[in-house]
């Protein structure tokens, strides 16, 4: 398989009642993303779930700034599935297996260059990770 260098963004909502789950469903897509090295947003509400995330391509110096064994599962991952959009996809499967978010979801999976600037970067939480529990509707 030809390894990809390009980096991602996938989007999607569902609308469930998630009721008493939604802490559990947080709680499982904070460890999904953070396993997957995913940026991003996601809001849980009661509701469902609406999520932007990407994979920024960790370079050199960025992985000395995490922990070892995260840097190196991260870098096995893309070694062994081909990539970047590869943590995208594994994303996009776990999500399809989980029980209450399901395979009905249209997903928008396209690559990306990343962010124009670092301003962009910050304005976009292009560089974290944020999975919030939300009482409102998903928008």
């Amino acid at each position: 398989m030809a390894k990809e260098s390009t980096q991602g963004v996938l989007l999607y909502y569902k609308y469930v009642d998630l009721g008493d789950s939604q802490h559990e469903v947080q709680k499982w897509m904070q460890r999904l993303c953070e396993g997957l090295g995913l940026r991003g947003r996601i809001r849980v509400a009661l509701d469902g779930i609406n999520t932007t995330v990407w994979l920024v391509l960790i370079r050199g110096s960025q992985c000395s700034r995490l922990p070892e064994a995260r840097c190196a599962l991260i870098a096995n991952l893309l070694m062994q599935v081909g990539g970047s959009m590869a943590a995208l996809r594994a994303h996009v499967e776990a999500v399809q297996r989980h029980p209450m978010l399901g395979s009905d979801i249209d997903f928008k999976l396209a690559t990306s260059e990343g962010p124009s600037s670092t301003a962009a970067a910050r304005e976009t939480h292009f560089q974290s990770l944020t999975v919030s529990l939300c009482q409102v509707r998903v928008p």
